[in-house]
């Protein structure tokens, strides 16, 4: 069957694939291996109204997976668009931002330059654009000997491109199945496959039928889809151009081929073409046995959905030949049984769908726990679950939150992205690690094991050993996620509260805040995924050959998410900022306070009473930081935002800091730094001069300094650590972290100056916490200067 499966399956196994094995990975229990899941549910069968959308990617149980942000762009005429398989298109003059979950760079299929920065990704195969379209691309699918024949999946588009090309340019979900829709028109496809494309406004099913055959389908409220590498029976009306998009050649061509399944057909034999306007897609243009693990996933999602119409179906067996010659018996389910869409027997929570892709069909006739030559929604091949929730009732901007896993959704947890806002993920999700293995425990011991810095392997380890012994080793991990998972979405309403109130103000402010807090709840997580780990290997050394059970720590002590603004340091707007923030330009810019060097205050000027309390509407007298607003006001170090705020909850970055530093030190004057983004002229150019040059500070890589860069806790440490040694203060007392909930998120380069911090009472914590991703507000800032003044006398 030409060119009729996912080349990515081809370059997995190692290769070119012959046709012989092609056709028995196709047909036989060996199909289980080509498995992806997605699955849709309308807001009529959602408790909350929202709309859920998204898949797993079943390409390996160890396969690295790195999330990331593709920023906007501009391009100049015949700049191209190229991908590592041959395929190549005009770049629209202005691409869009978007997320996106790719493959590493160390599968050899991205397109680098000669410096191995990445000019293509490979695979990005979910993700949401700025504008709030969302793509999960894709679920493979097969098509028939007869389609085969008619029209080869021999064209240019694959799966390695899918997503970007759609959300690069895309400006609603229906503008993004156009879209699709002109290049496939155009280049034709290289394989047969499911897309989802969604907005908060409408989801489309996109299948590409054959090289150049496709249809889109618009989802509906009262619908929720399965598809487990099968289209299923669907007749649609290409008549119906609100909720249809499809090929000029759809029904013509099966038509003059003979093999068309349309209900129009079957009532008048005699009908002409031209007037036929139904066609049933899935029984038309796909496979007629898609295999028994194709057969059992679509069972057990109906059987999630819909119990009653799961027991309704009429499961049968099939023998199928094996690539050895023999013949193997399996499930078999007759195209009547197999419905697209169908209806759910309840109103889902968030939780529910969530766990649907976890789902092994428990407690079933078909249960994967109990027989393993079935196969399961939730198996041991995830390298990383995605749901797209869409809330038609939120601005735009904050329409889509992307629940994301890394890693099998079974022992591991969803953390939520405000991914149309995001400009960048946490350094967790972007190791690129890809070892040769087939268990994980051939690499846990090595030094080059990424440990401590890649979210996707800390989960796909803990998932590889839980798989092990589910009862004793997953049993209480699964509890503690799903304690966590319950959390996290119980605190969204409140974020999406704030989120709100802050992207009123600024749209600017909200892209910052989304980004931070898309940091601190995955390192709040990662924090605790980490944990797990190394207690679970130390549990396997020590029991793994006797009865006893396995209970994380964080489990026992109920560890929870703090998931809220407060994590990344409030809401940031001045308290007398209710209103839209303003700029000069287009676009709104986050309210970021220049610290041009104030006069000193004294406290009293003509007898007039000069405190902060007096002088600030935000800093009363028992504020808990008022004290320091003085102290940094007398001292000339900060001043207000306005002549009435100090916005002591406004956040501050790297620019400020080393510009208060200098200041305290006279500004004294030093070499350019040389760093490409501090130009001269800058108000802190001087400060990161002299600060870098005295290492109290560095860059960021790539010769940055990042100067409007958010200055977090664990940064201000560091920073005040390395002005007290310039300042020839003796940093030998230090505190102990184990005391703090969160320590384990301090970064391995900032522990030695966390605990220096505490030590000497510049940082006493937040609630029990060290905070250490937050980033740092004014009112902290001014309290740690005022304790850091105590050593410095």
């Amino acid at each position: 069957m030409k060119g009729n499966y996912c080349k990515k399956w081809r370059k997995a196994l190692g290769g070119v694939l012959s046709l012989s094995l092609t056709a028995a990975l196709l047909f036989t229990g060996a199909s289980t291996a080509f498995a992806c899941t997605g699955v849709y549910v309308g807001s009529d069968y959602s408790k909350s109204g929202s709309v859920y959308v998204g898949r797993c990617e079943d390409i390996g149980k160890l396969y690295d997976k790195v999330f990331e942000v593709i920023p906007a762009a501009d391009h100049a005429d015949g700049d191209l668009y190229e991908d590592s398989y041959g395929f190549s298109m005009p770049y629209p003059a202005h691409t869009y931002r978007y997320t996106v979950m790719r493959d590493s760079i160390n599968m050899d299929e991205a397109v680098l330059d000669e410096d191995g920065n990445i000019l293509a990704v490979a695979y990005g195969e979910a993700g949401v654009n700025e504008n709030g379209v969302a793509v999960s691309a894709t679920v493979s699918t097969y098509c028939n000997d007869a389609v085969d024949a008619a029209d080869s999946v021999d064209g240019a588009l694959c799966e390695v491109s899918l997503a970007q090309v759609i959300l690069m340019q895309a400006k609603t979900a229906r503008d993004g199945v156009e879209k699709l829709a002109a290049i496939l028109d155009q280049y034709g496809a290289g394989e047969c496959n499911q897309i989802s494309i969604s907005d908060k406004n409408e989801v489309w099913d996109f299948e590409i039928l054959s090289g150049h055959q496709y249809a889109a389908v618009r989802l509906q409220a009262g619908q929720v889809a399965v598809n487990p590498n099968m289209l299923g029976t669907i007749e649609v009306d290409v008549n119906d151009t609100q909720n249809v998009v499809a090929s000029k050649d759809l029904i013509s061509l099966p038509f003059d081929k003979g093999f068309l399944v349309s209900s129009q057909l079957t009532a008048n034999p005699d009908i002409k073409c031209e007037d036929i306007h139904k066609i049933d897609i899935g029984s038309t243009y796909t496979t007629k046995d898609h295999g028994a693990g194709q057969y059992v996933r679509y069972w057990q999602g109906v059987n999630y959905l819909n119990p009653a119409q799961a027991a309704a179906i009429d499961v049968g067996s099939k023998d199928r030949q094996k690539k050895d010659g023999t013949y193997v018996k399996g499930m078999y389910i007759d195209p009547v049984y197999t419905p697209m869409t169908f209806t759910a027997d309840r109103q889902l929570s968030t939780y529910d769908v969530l766990r649907f892709l976890a789902y092994r069909g428990e407690g079933t006739a078909y249960d994967y726990n109990e027989d393993t030559k079935l196969y399961g929604i939730g198996n041991e091949r995830q390298a990383e679950c995605h749901i797209f929730e869409l809330r038609k009732d939120m601005p735009d901007a904050l329409s889509v939150v992307q629940w994301q896993s890394m890693s099998r959704a079974e022992f591991s947890v969803y953390l939520p992205f405000y991914s149309n806002l995001i400009t960048d993920t946490s350094g967790i999700y972007k190791t690129e690690y890809m070892p040769d293995i087939d268990n994980i425990e051939e690499v846990l011991g090595d030094k080059d094991f990424p440990a401590d810095t890649s979210m996707s392997w800390v989960c796909a380890a803990i998932n590889d050993l839980c798989d092990n012994d589910r009862d004793r080793y997953g049993a209480n991990v699964k509890l503690f996620w799903e304690n966590y998972q319950k959390k996290l979405i119980e605190q969204q309403e409140a974020v999406d509260s704030s989120m709100k109130t802050i992207y009123a103000y600024s749209p600017a402010l909200a892209e910052t805040k989304a980004t931070a807090l898309g940091k601190a709840v995955s390192e709040e997580a990662f924090g605790y995924a980490k944990t797990i780990l190394a207690e679970l290997r130390a549990f396997i050394a020590e029991h793994g050959s006797d009865s006893e059970v396995f209970t994380p720590s964080v489990l026992s002590e109920n560890k929870l998410p703090s998931y809220s603004i407060n994590m990344v340091g409030g809401t940031g707007i001045p308290s007398s900022g209710g209103g839209k923030h303003h700029s000069s330009s287009n676009k709104s810019t986050t309210p970021i306070v220049k610290e041009e060097k104030p006069a000193v205050n004294t406290g009293t000027e003509n007898g007039t009473d000069k405190s902060v309390s007096n002088k600030f509407s935000d800093v009363k007298k028992n504020s808990w930081f008022a004290e320091a607003v003085q102290f940094v006001m007398d001292k000339g170090i900060m001043k207000g935002v306005s002549g009435d705020s100090f916005a002591p909850n406004l956040t501050t970055n790297r620019a400020m800091i080393v510009t208060m530093l200098h200041r305290l030190e006279g500004e004294p004057s030093a070499t350019a730094a040389g760093f490409a983004d501090v130009k001269s002229g800058q108000y802190y150019a001087g400060a990161v001069s002299w600060a870098s040059g005295n290492g109290i500070v560095s860059g960021m890589g790539e010769n940055s300094f990042n100067p409007s860069g958010d200055l977090t806790r664990e940064q201000l440490a560091c920073i005040l650590y390395r002005y007290a040694q310039y300042k020839n203060i003796d940093v030998t007392k230090s505190g102990a972290l184990n005391g703090f909930s969160d320590h384990a998120q301090v970064s391995s380069y900032a522990n030695g100056a966390i605990a220096w911090a505490v030590g000497n009472g510049i940082i006493n914590g937040k609630d029990g916490r060290l905070a250490p991703q937050d980033t740092t507000t004014r009112a902290e800032l001014a309290v740690m200067f005022q304790r850091m003044n105590d050593l410095l006398k």
